[in-house]
């Protein structure tokens, strides 16, 4: 895909989902009790290209990373973990940069998979 400035990235391949609270079609997870949760998302990008995301939890930034492939002849990816304390119907999500310029193609397939990973810790 190509990303616009403040889009949400929908992982629609879903492997596990305990308790059905994340929306593969929207891209968005639904906290079912409050807690402490951890969270982590790795995004591949294209050679030359970069493009900063966020983790959101109801529309606020609570973590974010860069992926650059510039200088590169191949793809590039990266991960991040967040921890958050949530509230039960808080939604949470990954998103391009409000703001940032993007430059360049997310990937995702059989051999680039981002991903997007939540689970609760207490």
């Amino acid at each position: 895909m190509h990303p616009k400035p403040n889009q949400t990235i929908v992982f629609d391949h879903v492997v596990t989902n305990t308790g059905g609270k994340f929306n593969s079609k929207t891209g968005v997870f639904t906290c079912p009790t409050q807690g402490v949760y951890a969270f982590s998302w790795t995004v591949y990008c294209s050679n030359g290209g970069y493009l900063i995301s966020e983790l959101v939890v109801n529309s606020r930034s609570v973590g974010d990373m860069l992926c650059s492939g510039q200088g590169d002849d191949n793809i590039r990816h990266t991960s991040s973990v967040a921890v958050v304390e949530l509230n039960e119907g808080d939604r949470v999500y990954v998103r391009t940069h409000p703001i940032a310029v993007l430059n360049g193609v997310l990937w995702s397939g059989p051999t680039y998979l981002s991903s997007f990973s939540g689970w609760t810790v207490i």
